[in-house]
């Protein structure tokens, strides 16, 4: 049956137009929003009276509420935006409102991480280095790590800026000062040893400085014994090198010596207590070695320990007499009488008399005991291939035993009598007394005791003695 075209409005040819476009935004959400809008507005109005179809269509009246389209449904992005690896920084911009993300707290000793992700150039870095020991401290900020790496040269420590692609420029700023360094995979200055190092890293981009990092590092302490050093007191010390240089002697005496150390550089030195020959003072027991305490994670070179008490001080010598025996008597005078011009001797002058013999000298005293050696505990956990100890122990010989002293001198010998002519005999002086006896000497003074040594290797043997 033939359609009659003339019977249909400009009204129905909107409506089955917007049926047609209902249809097509099934299937899709991009269409004409305006045309929606309208068919939005004609389905929901109440059917209208019959229009005179003598008007022209152009000129029919549009109502107002048809030009206003409702709240457009966004399409889906057809190209969304990856999830970030890494965290944003301090000043995100959305919509050219800013939005202050709250700086990470600080790490108290350490530095401030601008960003935790894992820096990719740090494990190719790591193997490159064939001493891992090398490595003191990592620090990671985003693209950046900070290194603290050993130094050949003694006290002294470099520090490494690693940086992922892509490279910029980089300024470090640090006590005033700025230094400039070009876009390289990899920074590294010096630095002295035992102190607290704090500077900050900027990158350049178009000629403005960037802040990436602020850091706070601990360069750790050396001891570097380049002469022979007696101590004074006990030293305790916590080092991350000892560096004893070649033919260096350090002597502790009786003190205790207490050193961990991550690592320890010896070049044929040697620690010893007390010198071989060292004696204490006439009438002084030797000293002991104190306690020796030397632990280390990593060793290199030798070290002799010489682990010695010291010898005993001899005894001191007998006291000797101050004064001598008593002297002899004396003799007897003559005796002589002499009546009617006529002398008679009764009684002949006598000699003096013998002087006492003198007292045995007094004895020596008994030599005194020799020291301990020191006790030992020395630990590595690993230790290089060419390193190697020795170990010395012997104990302070006691001292040797005083002399005695010189017996007592002999009194002298009393005067004789006084003689008379008449009677003849001349009397003479006493003989002196004999000299004492030297006293007999002291005894030798015992050795010290030999303390326990013990050493520990990289694979836990203990060995003692």
């Amino acid at each position: 049956m033939p359609i009659d075209f003339h019977r249909f409005s400009v009204q129905d040819f909107k409506s089955i137009f917007c049926n047609f476009v209902r249809g097509l935004l099934s299937f899709t959400l991009v269409g004409s929003l305006a045309l929606l809008g309208a068919c939005v507005e004609v389905s929901d109005k109440p059917p209208s009276a019959p229009t005179d179809t003598s008007q022209d269509p152009a000129e029919s009246p549009v109502p107002a509420e048809i030009l206003t389209s409702p709240t457009p449904i966004p399409a889906p992005d057809p190209d969304p935006d990856p999830i970030p690896t890494s965290v944003p920084s301090p000043s995100v911009v959305v919509e050219n409102e800013p939005i202050q993300v709250p700086p990470p707290s600080s790490i108290e000793g350490g530095a401030t991480p601008l960003a935790p992700a894992r820096n990719l150039a740090l494990p190719e870095y790591l193997s490159t280095q064939s001493d891992a020991t090398r490595i003191v401290e990592v620090q990671e900020f985003g693209r950046l790590v900070i290194l603290v790496e050993e130094n050949e040269q003694m006290e002294k420590y470099d520090i490494v800026i690693l940086q992922n692609a892509p490279l910029a420029p980089l300024q470090i700023a640090r006590n005033g000062g700025i230094v400039d360094f070009p876009a390289q995979a990899q920074t590294r200055w010096s630095e002295v040893h035992n102190q607290w190092l704090e500077f900050s890293v900027h990158e350049i981009l178009n000629t403005l400085p960037t802040k990436l990092a602020q850091v706070k590092i601990w360069i750790p302490q050396d001891w570097n014994v380049l002469a022979s050093l007696p101590l004074a007191q006990n030293l305790e010390l916590k080092v991350r090198r000892l560096h004893l240089a070649p033919g260096v002697v350090i002597t502790t005496s009786q003190y205790d010596l207490n050193i961990e150390a991550h690592k320890i550089v010896a070049e044929n030195a040697t620690i010893e207590s007390f010198p071989e020959t060292q004696r204490a003072p006439v009438g002084s027991p030797g000293r002991s070695g104190g306690f020796w305490k030397l632990r280390a994670k990593y060793a290199v070179g030798g070290i002799h320990f010489a682990l010695r008490g010291e010898n005993g001080g001899d005894g001191s010598a007998g006291l000797g007499w101050s004064t001598p025996a008593a002297n002899g008597g004396p003799g007897v005078n003559a005796v002589g009488i002499c009546p009617w011009n006529s002398c008679v001797c009764v009684e002949q002058a006598t000699d003096g008399g013998r002087g006492t013999d003198g007292n045995a000298g007094a004895p020596g005293q008994n030599g005194l005991p020799g020291g301990n050696t020191p006790s030992l505990e020395f630990q590595t956990l690993l230790e290089d291939s060419n390193f190697h100890y020795s170990t010395e122990m012997r104990s302070g010989a006691g001292g040797r035993g005083g002399s005695g002293s010189p017996g007592q001198a002999g009194g002298a010998g009393g005067p004789p009598g006084a003689n008379i002519f008449f009677c003849g005999y001349v009397a003479k002086p006493g003989p002196p007394g004999a000299t004492g006896p030297q006293g007999p000497a002291g005894l030798d003074g015992p050795y010290g005791l030999n303390q326990k040594a013990c050493w520990q290797n990289s694979q836990g043997h203990e060995v003692c003695q």
